[in-house]
């Protein structure tokens, strides 16, 4: 219960085009297959990030001193299942940038 309403520190999250490609990759994508060459090549008319990076900066910014961080709260993480996130994506994701995270523990079902 000491976590609950815990204030973390705010964090951010820096992207650039080769981190978009080198997850793409990670995740599958090959210079084989034409249709996934814009997600590979940063000089593609259509370079885009896949979607589902999305999911990275808020892992990142949970992990790396989010939850890692709420005092009362010890979780080993190499203990943790993911079994499932959701992600809705308004517009496509930019191939370079910065997020900033404001998290709270108010959620936190304990």
């Amino acid at each position: 219960a000491e976590a609950v309403g815990q204030k973390l520190p705010t964090s951010s999250f820096s992207f650039t085009p080769t981190q978009c490609i080198l997850y793409a990759l990670g995740v599958g994508m090959s210079t084989k297959d034409p249709d996934s060459l814009r997600f590979l090549y940063e000089g593609h008319q259509d370079f885009s990030c896949l979607p589902t990076f999305g999911v990275i900066p808020s892992q990142a910014a949970m992990m790396g001193g989010g939850l890692s961080s709420v005092p009362g709260l010890s979780i080993d993480f190499t203990q943790v299942l993911h079994g499932e996130q959701y992600l809705e994506l308004y517009r496509p994701l930019p191939t370079s940038g910065i997020c900033c995270f404001m998290l709270n523990s108010s959620r936190l079902g304990l």
